[in-house]
């Protein structure tokens, strides 16, 4: 994923380990990043970049907003195009 990257977001999806998530935080806004472990009192979430530090957020308040279900990049050349 790339700054300025669109991702389309399903809300209401049960937290899984490996899943891409849209989380709030509190002093940074939002983020995306993947659940390593979910446990009862705290979310860890760990970056798609290799090498930085593992989140550690409280579950309560829900820190997601959603599971991540498309990423619309423009630095990707489109697969197909339609001919008329």
């Amino acid at each position: 994923m790339h700054p300025g990257d669109v991702v389309l977001v399903k809300l209401g999806d049960p937290l899984k380990a490996g899943t891409v998530v849209v989380a709030r935080q509190e002093d940074d806004g939002y983020v995306c990043k993947k659940v390593r472990r979910v446990r009862r009192d705290r979310l860890e979430l760990e970056s798609l970049k290799k090498g930085l530090p593992v989140l550690q957020l409280a579950r309560h308040p829900d820190p997601v907003v959603g599971t991540v279900v498309l990423v619309w990049c423009e630095h990707a050349q489109p697969l197909m195009h339609a001919r008329a």
